[in-house]
Protein backbone atom coordinates (compact mmCIF):
# COMPACT_ATOMS: atom_id res chain seq x y z
CA UNK A 1 0.00 0.00 0.00
CA UNK A 2 2.97 2.44 0.86
CA UNK A 3 4.30 1.70 -2.13
CA UNK A 4 1.57 2.01 -4.44
CA UNK A 5 1.25 5.44 -2.58
CA UNK A 6 4.75 6.77 -3.04
CA UNK A 7 4.28 5.97 -6.64
CA UNK A 8 1.32 7.68 -7.06
CA UNK A 9 2.92 10.87 -5.83
CA UNK A 10 5.53 10.79 -7.67
CA UNK A 11 3.74 10.41 -11.21
CA UNK A 12 0.99 12.95 -9.82
CA UNK A 13 4.41 15.19 -9.28
CA UNK A 14 5.83 14.96 -12.26
CA UNK A 15 2.33 15.80 -13.70
CA UNK A 16 2.72 19.12 -12.08
CA UNK A 17 5.75 19.83 -13.77
CA UNK A 18 5.03 18.92 -17.12
CA UNK A 19 1.64 20.94 -16.57
CA UNK A 20 4.84 24.22 -15.83
CA UNK A 21 6.83 23.14 -18.69
CA UNK A 22 3.89 23.08 -21.21
CA UNK A 23 2.33 26.04 -19.70
CA UNK A 24 5.83 28.15 -20.54
CA UNK A 25 6.40 26.16 -23.69
CA UNK A 26 2.65 26.39 -25.83
CA UNK A 27 0.28 28.24 -23.99
CA UNK A 28 2.73 31.04 -22.64
CA UNK A 29 4.08 32.00 -25.85
CA UNK A 30 0.48 31.37 -27.60
CA UNK A 31 -0.29 34.37 -25.70
CA UNK A 32 2.48 36.16 -26.53
CA UNK A 33 2.02 35.23 -30.10
CA UNK A 34 -1.34 36.81 -30.35
CA UNK A 35 -0.43 40.01 -28.37
CA UNK A 36 2.24 40.73 -31.18
CA UNK A 37 -0.22 39.77 -33.39
CA UNK A 38 -2.55 42.70 -32.89
CA UNK A 39 0.34 44.54 -32.12
CA UNK A 40 1.50 43.85 -35.84
CA UNK A 41 -1.71 44.26 -37.16
CA UNK A 42 -1.84 47.91 -36.04
CA UNK A 43 1.42 48.90 -37.34
CA UNK A 44 0.07 47.42 -40.48
CA UNK A 45 -3.19 49.24 -40.70
CA UNK A 46 -1.24 52.49 -40.37
CA UNK A 47 0.69 52.05 -43.90
CA UNK A 48 -2.27 51.04 -45.22
CA UNK A 49 -4.16 53.57 -48.39
CA UNK A 50 -6.43 51.34 -49.62
CA UNK A 51 -9.21 48.87 -47.88
CA UNK A 52 -11.25 46.17 -49.15
CA UNK A 53 -14.53 45.52 -47.35
CA UNK A 54 -16.23 42.00 -47.21
CA UNK A 55 -20.12 41.94 -46.09
CA UNK A 56 -21.15 38.80 -44.75
CA UNK A 57 -22.97 37.03 -41.97
CA UNK A 58 -21.88 35.37 -38.98
CA UNK A 59 -22.10 31.42 -40.66
CA UNK A 60 -25.02 30.51 -37.94
CA UNK A 61 -27.60 28.03 -38.98
CA UNK A 62 -30.91 28.86 -39.79
CA UNK A 63 -30.14 32.93 -40.11
CA UNK A 64 -27.39 32.68 -43.67
CA UNK A 65 -28.06 31.61 -46.99
CA UNK A 66 -31.43 30.49 -46.04
CA UNK A 67 -32.97 30.32 -49.76
CA UNK A 68 -30.18 27.12 -50.23
CA UNK A 69 -31.87 25.79 -46.74
CA UNK A 70 -34.16 23.42 -48.69
CA UNK A 71 -31.44 22.03 -50.93
CA UNK A 72 -28.46 21.91 -47.83
CA UNK A 73 -30.54 22.64 -44.84
CA UNK A 74 -29.91 24.66 -42.33
CA UNK A 75 -26.44 23.26 -40.93
CA UNK A 76 -25.78 22.67 -44.79
CA UNK A 77 -26.71 26.34 -45.68
CA UNK A 78 -24.50 28.18 -42.78
CA UNK A 79 -21.28 25.81 -43.72
CA UNK A 80 -21.82 27.05 -47.85
CA UNK A 81 -21.68 30.77 -45.91
CA UNK A 82 -18.17 29.91 -44.09
CA UNK A 83 -17.15 28.31 -47.03
CA UNK A 84 -17.63 31.12 -49.39
CA UNK A 85 -16.12 33.91 -46.79
CA UNK A 86 -13.16 31.60 -45.79
CA UNK A 87 -12.10 31.48 -49.87
CA UNK A 88 -12.59 34.91 -50.85
CA UNK A 89 -10.47 36.02 -47.71
CA UNK A 90 -7.89 32.96 -48.65
CA UNK A 91 -7.89 35.12 -52.44
CA UNK A 92 -7.91 38.48 -50.45
CA UNK A 93 -5.08 37.34 -48.62
CA UNK A 94 -2.89 36.32 -52.01
CA UNK A 95 -3.75 39.79 -53.11
CA UNK A 96 -2.38 41.57 -50.40
CA UNK A 97 0.17 39.18 -49.81
CA UNK A 98 1.57 40.76 -53.38
CA UNK A 99 1.19 44.16 -52.72
CA UNK A 100 4.84 45.59 -52.79
CA UNK A 101 6.64 47.67 -49.38
CA UNK A 102 6.01 50.07 -48.01
CA UNK A 103 2.12 50.16 -48.04
CA UNK A 104 -0.42 47.39 -47.84
CA UNK A 105 -4.47 47.16 -47.82
CA UNK A 106 -6.44 46.56 -45.11
CA UNK A 107 -8.61 43.94 -45.07
CA UNK A 108 -12.07 44.36 -42.94
CA UNK A 109 -15.02 41.82 -42.06
CA UNK A 110 -18.71 43.68 -41.89
CA UNK A 111 -20.74 40.96 -39.74
CA UNK A 112 -23.94 40.32 -39.07
CA UNK A 113 -25.61 38.53 -36.77
CA UNK A 114 -22.23 37.21 -34.45
CA UNK A 115 -20.80 38.57 -31.25
CA UNK A 116 -17.63 39.92 -30.92
CA UNK A 117 -16.04 36.83 -29.16
CA UNK A 118 -17.70 34.32 -32.15
CA UNK A 119 -15.30 36.42 -34.86
CA UNK A 120 -12.35 36.71 -32.94
CA UNK A 121 -12.81 32.95 -32.78
CA UNK A 122 -13.50 32.83 -36.56
CA UNK A 123 -11.31 35.07 -37.90
CA UNK A 124 -8.31 35.75 -35.42
CA UNK A 125 -5.51 33.21 -36.72
CA UNK A 126 -6.26 34.30 -40.24
CA UNK A 127 -4.01 37.34 -38.60
CA UNK A 128 -0.88 35.65 -39.08
CA UNK A 129 -1.34 35.49 -42.87
CA UNK A 130 -3.18 38.46 -43.23
CA UNK A 131 -2.05 41.35 -40.92
CA UNK A 132 -4.59 44.12 -41.66
CA UNK A 133 -7.67 41.64 -41.17
CA UNK A 134 -10.08 43.54 -39.01
CA UNK A 135 -13.68 43.01 -38.31
CA UNK A 136 -16.82 45.16 -37.38
CA UNK A 137 -20.20 44.53 -36.75
CA UNK A 138 -22.59 46.32 -40.04
CA UNK A 139 -24.77 49.43 -38.99
CA UNK A 140 -28.39 49.59 -38.98
CA UNK A 141 -30.83 50.25 -41.93
CA UNK A 142 -30.87 49.07 -45.62
CA UNK A 143 -27.74 47.61 -47.49
CA UNK A 144 -27.15 51.08 -49.01
CA UNK A 145 -26.87 53.04 -45.58
CA UNK A 146 -24.29 49.80 -44.47
CA UNK A 147 -22.10 50.86 -47.16
CA UNK A 148 -22.25 54.46 -47.16
CA UNK A 149 -21.82 54.03 -43.65
CA UNK A 150 -18.84 51.59 -43.68
CA UNK A 151 -16.74 54.05 -46.69
CA UNK A 152 -17.35 56.96 -45.17
CA UNK A 153 -15.62 55.53 -41.63
CA UNK A 154 -12.54 54.35 -43.85
CA UNK A 155 -12.46 57.69 -45.64
CA UNK A 156 -12.35 59.60 -41.67
CA UNK A 157 -9.63 56.50 -40.67
CA UNK A 158 -7.32 58.51 -43.76
CA UNK A 159 -7.46 55.45 -46.15
CA UNK A 160 -7.62 56.30 -49.76
CA UNK A 161 -9.40 53.94 -51.58
CA UNK A 162 -12.29 51.67 -50.09
CA UNK A 163 -13.84 48.64 -52.21
CA UNK A 164 -16.29 46.60 -50.78
CA UNK A 165 -17.16 43.19 -51.95
CA UNK A 166 -20.21 40.39 -51.09
CA UNK A 167 -18.66 37.35 -49.07
CA UNK A 168 -20.65 34.97 -51.67
CA UNK A 169 -18.88 35.74 -54.34
CA UNK A 170 -16.50 32.76 -54.73
CA UNK A 171 -15.35 33.66 -58.46
CA UNK A 172 -13.87 36.71 -57.66
CA UNK A 173 -9.93 36.50 -57.86
CA UNK A 174 -7.01 38.67 -57.79
CA UNK A 175 -7.58 40.33 -61.19
CA UNK A 176 -10.48 42.16 -60.42
CA UNK A 177 -9.67 43.61 -57.34
CA UNK A 178 -6.56 44.69 -58.99
CA UNK A 179 -8.41 46.18 -62.11
CA UNK A 180 -10.74 47.96 -59.55
CA UNK A 181 -8.09 49.73 -57.52
CA UNK A 182 -5.91 50.90 -60.33
CA UNK A 183 -9.21 52.18 -61.89
CA UNK A 184 -9.51 54.48 -58.73
CA UNK A 185 -5.97 54.96 -58.52
CA UNK A 186 -6.45 56.58 -62.48
CA UNK A 187 -9.09 58.95 -63.30
CA UNK A 188 -12.06 57.27 -62.03
CA UNK A 189 -13.45 57.93 -58.35
CA UNK A 190 -16.18 55.18 -58.07
CA UNK A 191 -16.37 51.86 -59.85
CA UNK A 192 -18.76 48.74 -59.72
CA UNK A 193 -18.64 44.76 -60.86
CA UNK A 194 -21.88 43.59 -62.66
CA UNK A 195 -23.00 40.76 -61.50
CA UNK A 196 -24.84 37.63 -63.32
CA UNK A 197 -28.42 38.73 -62.32
CA UNK A 198 -28.45 42.64 -62.66
CA UNK A 199 -27.06 43.46 -59.17
CA UNK A 200 -23.49 44.13 -58.20
CA UNK A 201 -20.88 42.13 -56.70
CA UNK A 202 -18.28 45.03 -56.13
CA UNK A 203 -18.59 48.49 -55.58
CA UNK A 204 -15.44 51.09 -54.69
CA UNK A 205 -14.97 54.61 -54.03
CA UNK A 206 -12.16 57.32 -53.98
CA UNK A 207 -12.15 59.45 -51.12
CA UNK A 208 -12.78 62.54 -53.53
CA UNK A 209 -16.27 61.09 -53.79
CA UNK A 210 -16.97 61.63 -50.14
CA UNK A 211 -18.69 64.55 -51.63
CA UNK A 212 -21.78 62.43 -53.06
CA UNK A 213 -21.71 59.77 -50.62
CA UNK A 214 -24.61 60.97 -49.10
CA UNK A 215 -26.78 60.34 -52.50
CA UNK A 216 -25.33 57.50 -54.37
CA UNK A 217 -27.30 54.58 -52.75
CA UNK A 218 -30.76 57.01 -52.76
CA UNK A 219 -33.66 55.05 -54.95
CA UNK A 220 -31.95 51.77 -55.63
CA UNK A 221 -34.50 48.93 -55.07
CA UNK A 222 -31.84 46.00 -53.67
CA UNK A 223 -32.69 42.69 -53.99
CA UNK A 224 -33.68 43.53 -57.37
CA UNK A 225 -32.47 42.98 -61.13
CA UNK A 226 -32.24 46.63 -61.91
CA UNK A 227 -29.50 47.14 -59.05
CA UNK A 228 -26.93 47.23 -61.17
CA UNK A 229 -28.43 49.51 -63.70
CA UNK A 230 -29.81 51.64 -60.71
CA UNK A 231 -26.77 52.32 -59.60
CA UNK A 232 -25.12 53.61 -62.58
CA UNK A 233 -27.59 55.90 -63.23
CA UNK A 234 -27.39 57.20 -59.64
CA UNK A 235 -23.77 57.65 -60.54
CA UNK A 236 -24.95 59.68 -63.32
CA UNK A 237 -26.73 61.78 -61.39
CA UNK A 238 -23.99 62.46 -58.73
CA UNK A 239 -21.76 63.56 -61.39
CA UNK A 240 -19.30 60.43 -60.40
CA UNK A 241 -16.51 59.69 -62.81
CA UNK A 242 -17.84 55.77 -62.51
CA UNK A 243 -15.53 52.88 -64.09
CA UNK A 244 -17.12 49.21 -64.78
CA UNK A 245 -14.66 46.24 -64.43
CA UNK A 246 -14.95 43.68 -67.14
CA UNK A 247 -15.55 40.48 -65.44
CA UNK A 248 -19.81 39.93 -65.00
CA UNK A 249 -19.75 37.64 -61.91
CA UNK A 250 -22.30 35.90 -59.88
CA UNK A 251 -23.30 35.32 -56.51
CA UNK A 252 -24.24 32.12 -54.70
CA UNK A 253 -27.92 32.53 -53.31
CA UNK A 254 -29.81 29.72 -55.06
CA UNK A 255 -29.93 26.19 -56.00
CA UNK A 256 -29.15 26.47 -59.73
CA UNK A 257 -25.99 28.78 -58.53
CA UNK A 258 -24.35 25.65 -56.33
CA UNK A 259 -22.58 24.54 -59.51
CA UNK A 260 -20.85 28.00 -59.23
CA UNK A 261 -20.13 27.33 -55.26
CA UNK A 262 -18.38 23.72 -56.17
CA UNK A 263 -16.25 24.73 -59.06
CA UNK A 264 -14.83 27.76 -57.35
CA UNK A 265 -14.72 26.32 -53.50
CA UNK A 266 -13.68 22.61 -55.06
CA UNK A 267 -16.50 21.13 -52.67
CA UNK A 268 -19.52 19.07 -53.72
CA UNK A 269 -22.65 19.82 -52.11
CA UNK A 270 -23.41 16.35 -50.59
CA UNK A 271 -20.38 17.18 -48.78
CA UNK A 272 -21.41 20.17 -47.34
CA UNK A 273 -24.30 18.09 -46.05
CA UNK A 274 -22.10 15.02 -45.02
CA UNK A 275 -18.63 14.53 -45.43
CA UNK A 276 -17.21 11.21 -46.75
CA UNK A 277 -13.77 9.93 -44.96
CA UNK A 278 -10.82 8.83 -45.89
CA UNK A 279 -8.95 7.18 -42.62
CA UNK A 280 -5.15 6.95 -42.80
CA UNK A 281 -3.54 4.20 -40.78
CA UNK A 282 0.23 4.20 -40.25
CA UNK A 283 1.24 0.58 -39.12
CA UNK A 284 4.27 -1.25 -39.05
CA UNK A 285 4.28 -4.60 -36.57
CA UNK A 286 0.90 -3.76 -35.53
CA UNK A 287 -0.34 -7.47 -36.02
CA UNK A 288 -1.94 -7.75 -32.37
CA UNK A 289 -4.02 -4.35 -32.48
CA UNK A 290 -4.53 -3.47 -36.09
CA UNK A 291 -7.45 -5.61 -36.14
CA UNK A 292 -9.14 -4.11 -33.35
CA UNK A 293 -8.41 -0.58 -35.26
CA UNK A 294 -10.31 -1.78 -38.02
CA UNK A 295 -13.24 -3.48 -36.53
CA UNK A 296 -13.84 -0.10 -34.52
CA UNK A 297 -13.45 1.59 -37.91
CA UNK A 298 -16.71 -0.09 -38.98
CA UNK A 299 -18.67 -0.43 -36.25
CA UNK A 300 -18.14 2.90 -34.28
CA UNK A 301 -19.24 5.30 -37.63
CA UNK A 302 -22.74 6.52 -37.90
CA UNK A 303 -22.71 5.13 -41.39
CA UNK A 304 -20.69 3.36 -43.27
CA UNK A 305 -21.40 4.53 -46.45
CA UNK A 306 -19.23 7.64 -45.19
CA UNK A 307 -16.43 5.87 -44.90
CA UNK A 308 -14.93 5.86 -48.45
CA UNK A 309 -11.80 3.97 -47.66
CA UNK A 310 -9.28 3.24 -45.05
CA UNK A 311 -6.19 3.19 -46.19
CA UNK A 312 -3.43 0.90 -44.20
CA UNK A 313 0.43 2.29 -44.99
CA UNK A 314 2.67 -0.35 -43.75
CA UNK A 315 5.89 0.71 -43.17
CA UNK A 316 7.70 -2.83 -44.21
CA UNK A 317 6.18 -5.04 -41.30
CA UNK A 318 7.89 -8.19 -40.27
CA UNK A 319 5.21 -9.86 -38.90
CA UNK A 320 2.05 -11.11 -40.56
CA UNK A 321 0.61 -7.55 -40.24
CA UNK A 322 0.21 -7.48 -43.74
CA UNK A 323 -1.94 -10.80 -43.96
CA UNK A 324 -4.03 -9.72 -41.02
CA UNK A 325 -5.18 -6.75 -42.82
CA UNK A 326 -5.51 -8.28 -46.27
CA UNK A 327 -8.06 -10.93 -44.09
CA UNK A 328 -10.31 -8.27 -42.72
CA UNK A 329 -10.81 -6.50 -46.29
CA UNK A 330 -11.70 -9.56 -47.53
CA UNK A 331 -15.33 -9.02 -45.59
CA UNK A 332 -15.37 -5.60 -44.52
CA UNK A 333 -18.03 -3.68 -45.60
CA UNK A 334 -15.41 -0.40 -45.97
CA UNK A 335 -12.87 -0.56 -49.15
CA UNK A 336 -9.68 -1.08 -47.02
CA UNK A 337 -6.43 -0.64 -49.25
CA UNK A 338 -2.85 -1.77 -48.32
CA UNK A 339 -0.15 0.55 -49.56
CA UNK A 340 3.67 0.87 -49.03
CA UNK A 341 6.06 3.25 -47.94
CA UNK A 342 9.37 4.22 -46.51
CA UNK A 343 9.19 3.42 -42.38
CA UNK A 344 9.03 6.13 -40.21
CA UNK A 345 5.28 7.55 -38.94
CA UNK A 346 6.02 11.31 -41.08
CA UNK A 347 6.58 9.24 -44.58
CA UNK A 348 3.85 6.81 -44.02
CA UNK A 349 1.06 9.46 -43.29
CA UNK A 350 2.71 11.45 -46.08
CA UNK A 351 2.17 8.65 -48.30
CA UNK A 352 -1.21 7.56 -47.42
CA UNK A 353 -2.48 11.58 -47.76
CA UNK A 354 -1.48 11.44 -51.06
CA UNK A 355 -3.69 7.90 -51.94
CA UNK A 356 -6.72 9.81 -49.76
CA UNK A 357 -9.94 10.05 -52.82
CA UNK A 358 -12.23 11.79 -49.82
CA UNK A 359 -12.95 15.62 -49.68
CA UNK A 360 -12.11 15.04 -45.35
CA UNK A 361 -9.09 13.00 -44.20
CA UNK A 362 -8.83 11.02 -40.94
CA UNK A 363 -5.30 10.23 -39.37
CA UNK A 364 -5.28 7.70 -36.76
CA UNK A 365 -2.47 5.51 -35.49
CA UNK A 366 -2.54 1.36 -35.56
CA UNK A 367 -3.28 0.93 -31.76
CA UNK A 368 -6.31 3.35 -31.39
CA UNK A 369 -10.23 2.49 -31.01
CA UNK A 370 -12.14 5.23 -32.00
CA UNK A 371 -15.11 6.53 -30.46
CA UNK A 372 -18.74 5.78 -31.10
CA UNK A 373 -20.16 7.98 -34.31
CA UNK A 374 -16.60 9.31 -35.03
CA UNK A 375 -17.59 10.38 -38.21
CA UNK A 376 -20.35 12.31 -37.40
CA UNK A 377 -18.61 14.26 -34.53
CA UNK A 378 -15.56 14.89 -36.59
CA UNK A 379 -17.64 16.45 -39.23
CA UNK A 380 -19.92 18.40 -36.49
CA UNK A 381 -16.21 19.98 -35.42
CA UNK A 382 -14.79 20.98 -38.80
CA UNK A 383 -18.22 22.79 -39.67
CA UNK A 384 -17.70 25.11 -36.77
CA UNK A 385 -16.21 28.62 -37.78
CA UNK A 386 -12.63 29.06 -37.75
CA UNK A 387 -12.10 25.82 -37.36
CA UNK A 388 -9.70 24.34 -40.10
CA UNK A 389 -8.63 21.25 -37.79
CA UNK A 390 -9.24 18.56 -35.22
CA UNK A 391 -8.77 15.81 -33.07
CA UNK A 392 -10.47 13.13 -30.67
CA UNK A 393 -10.05 13.55 -26.61
CA UNK A 394 -7.18 11.84 -25.36
CA UNK A 395 -8.19 8.17 -23.71
CA UNK A 396 -6.20 5.00 -22.46
CA UNK A 397 -7.61 2.05 -22.27
CA UNK A 398 -6.24 1.00 -19.64
CA UNK A 399 -7.74 3.51 -17.66
CA UNK A 400 -10.89 2.89 -19.62
CA UNK A 401 -10.85 -0.67 -18.98
CA UNK A 402 -13.28 -2.44 -16.12
CA UNK A 403 -10.57 -5.40 -15.97
CA UNK A 404 -6.94 -4.78 -14.48
CA UNK A 405 -4.26 -6.04 -12.33
CA UNK A 406 -3.42 -4.90 -9.01
CA UNK A 407 -0.07 -3.83 -10.23
CA UNK A 408 -1.63 -1.99 -13.02
CA UNK A 409 -3.56 -0.03 -9.94
CA UNK A 410 -1.16 2.68 -9.63
CA UNK A 411 -0.56 2.95 -13.01
CA UNK A 412 -4.09 3.87 -13.76
CA UNK A 413 -4.06 6.37 -11.47
CA UNK A 414 -0.98 7.97 -13.11
CA UNK A 415 -2.81 7.98 -16.85
CA UNK A 416 -6.11 8.92 -14.99
CA UNK A 417 -4.72 12.50 -14.29
CA UNK A 418 -2.58 12.12 -17.90
CA UNK A 419 -5.57 12.19 -19.70
CA UNK A 420 -7.16 14.81 -17.73
CA UNK A 421 -3.68 17.10 -18.40
CA UNK A 422 -3.56 16.14 -22.22
CA UNK A 423 -7.41 17.64 -22.17
CA UNK A 424 -5.88 21.30 -20.66
CA UNK A 425 -2.85 20.87 -23.32
CA UNK A 426 -5.26 20.90 -26.40
CA UNK A 427 -7.53 23.57 -25.17
CA UNK A 428 -7.46 27.58 -25.81
CA UNK A 429 -4.65 28.92 -26.76
CA UNK A 430 -2.68 25.91 -27.34
CA UNK A 431 -4.61 23.67 -29.05
CA UNK A 432 -1.63 21.18 -29.55
CA UNK A 433 -2.88 17.52 -29.68
CA UNK A 434 -0.82 14.38 -30.68
CA UNK A 435 -1.51 12.24 -33.50
CA UNK A 436 -2.54 9.57 -31.18
CA UNK A 437 -6.05 11.67 -30.96
CA UNK A 438 -6.78 11.24 -34.00
CA UNK A 439 -6.12 14.40 -36.38
CA UNK A 440 -8.50 15.20 -39.02
CA UNK A 441 -9.29 18.07 -41.24
CA UNK A 442 -9.91 18.67 -45.13
CA UNK A 443 -8.28 17.22 -47.95
CA UNK A 444 -7.90 21.24 -49.02
CA UNK A 445 -6.83 21.63 -45.63
CA UNK A 446 -3.96 19.37 -45.31
CA UNK A 447 -2.29 20.24 -48.77
CA UNK A 448 -2.71 24.18 -48.26
CA UNK A 449 -0.62 23.61 -44.69
CA UNK A 450 2.18 21.54 -46.65
CA UNK A 451 0.84 18.16 -45.04
CA UNK A 452 3.13 15.70 -43.07
CA UNK A 453 7.14 16.40 -43.05
CA UNK A 454 9.12 13.65 -43.74
CA UNK A 455 10.38 13.08 -40.73
CA UNK A 456 10.55 10.19 -38.32
CA UNK A 457 9.39 12.11 -35.56
CA UNK A 458 7.59 15.53 -34.30
CA UNK A 459 5.47 15.03 -37.64
CA UNK A 460 2.67 15.35 -36.09
CA UNK A 461 4.28 18.45 -33.86
CA UNK A 462 5.06 20.17 -36.50
CA UNK A 463 1.61 19.73 -38.42
CA UNK A 464 -0.26 21.08 -35.79
CA UNK A 465 1.52 24.12 -35.89
CA UNK A 466 1.25 24.97 -39.85
CA UNK A 467 -2.72 24.18 -39.11
CA UNK A 468 -2.78 27.24 -36.53
CA UNK A 469 -1.38 29.33 -39.01
CA UNK A 470 -4.93 28.98 -40.93
CA UNK A 471 -6.95 28.43 -37.95
CA UNK A 472 -8.09 26.76 -34.98
CA UNK A 473 -7.43 23.14 -34.12
CA UNK A 474 -10.76 21.76 -32.43
CA UNK A 475 -11.85 19.21 -30.09
CA UNK A 476 -14.92 16.39 -31.28
CA UNK A 477 -17.64 16.44 -29.37
CA UNK A 478 -17.89 12.71 -28.65
CA UNK A 479 -16.36 9.73 -26.40
CA UNK A 480 -12.43 9.89 -26.51
CA UNK A 481 -9.89 8.24 -28.70
CA UNK A 482 -8.42 4.98 -26.77
CA UNK A 483 -4.92 4.36 -27.84
CA UNK A 484 -2.82 1.28 -26.37
CA UNK A 485 -1.32 1.69 -22.71
CA UNK A 486 1.69 -0.87 -23.71
CA UNK A 487 4.69 1.88 -23.92
CA UNK A 488 3.65 3.08 -20.30
CA UNK A 489 3.17 -0.42 -19.18
CA UNK A 490 6.27 -1.92 -20.64
CA UNK A 491 8.56 1.77 -19.68
CA UNK A 492 7.09 3.39 -16.83
CA UNK A 493 5.05 6.60 -16.64
CA UNK A 494 7.76 8.94 -15.55
CA UNK A 495 10.29 7.01 -18.75
CA UNK A 496 7.84 7.53 -21.09
CA UNK A 497 5.74 11.23 -20.51
CA UNK A 498 9.38 12.90 -19.45
CA UNK A 499 10.59 11.94 -23.04
CA UNK A 500 7.73 13.33 -24.66
CA UNK A 501 8.39 16.43 -22.60
CA UNK A 502 11.52 16.76 -23.39
CA UNK A 503 11.19 16.08 -27.40
CA UNK A 504 9.01 18.69 -27.29
CA UNK A 505 10.92 21.13 -25.37
CA UNK A 506 14.04 20.75 -27.27
CA UNK A 507 12.52 21.18 -30.18
CA UNK A 508 10.72 24.24 -29.27
CA UNK A 509 14.21 25.75 -28.90
CA UNK A 510 15.81 24.76 -32.09
CA UNK A 511 16.82 20.91 -31.47
CA UNK A 512 16.18 20.13 -35.48
CA UNK A 513 13.88 17.14 -35.65
CA UNK A 514 16.13 14.14 -37.73
CA UNK A 515 18.66 14.85 -34.13
CA UNK A 516 15.64 14.10 -32.10
CA UNK A 517 14.68 10.98 -33.85
CA UNK A 518 18.57 9.97 -33.44
CA UNK A 519 18.01 10.30 -30.17
CA UNK A 520 15.15 8.25 -29.56
CA UNK A 521 15.53 5.97 -32.04
CA UNK A 522 19.03 5.09 -31.52
CA UNK A 523 20.27 2.15 -33.67
CA UNK A 524 17.03 1.78 -35.15
CA UNK A 525 17.32 4.21 -38.09
CA UNK A 526 20.09 2.78 -39.37
CA UNK A 527 17.95 -0.31 -40.52
CA UNK A 528 15.23 1.96 -41.60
Amino acid sequence: MLLYVVDTVIGLLYLCFAFLITFINCHLWSTVERVRRVARCRKYRKTCKDCIIIFSRYPRAGTTKTRLIPTLGQEGAAYCQLLMTDHILDTLTEYVSNIPKPGGCEVEVQYKSGSPGEMEHWLGRRRRRTPGLVWTEQADGDLGNKMRTAVLRKFKQGLENVVIVGGDIPRITKNELHEAFTKLRADQNMVLGKAEDGGYYLVGFNRTATKYMSNIFKDIEWGSSRVFQQQSDQAKLCSANLGVLSTVLSDVDTEPELVEFEKEVGIRRSEVMDGTWSIVIPVLNESGGICKTLTSIVQNCSDVSSIKEVIVCDGGSTDNTRDVISEFGRTSPIIIRLIHSPPGRGFQLRSGAYEARSEYVMFIHGDSILPQNYNEAAFRCLRQPGVVAGAFRFGLDLVHSKVFTSQDRALRTKLYWLEKFVAWRCGNPAELPFGDQGLFMRRETYIKSGGYPKLYLMEDFILVNKLKDYGHVGSADCGPLLTSSRRWQKWGFIRITATNHFLITCYKYGVDANTLAKWYYGDKLKTQ
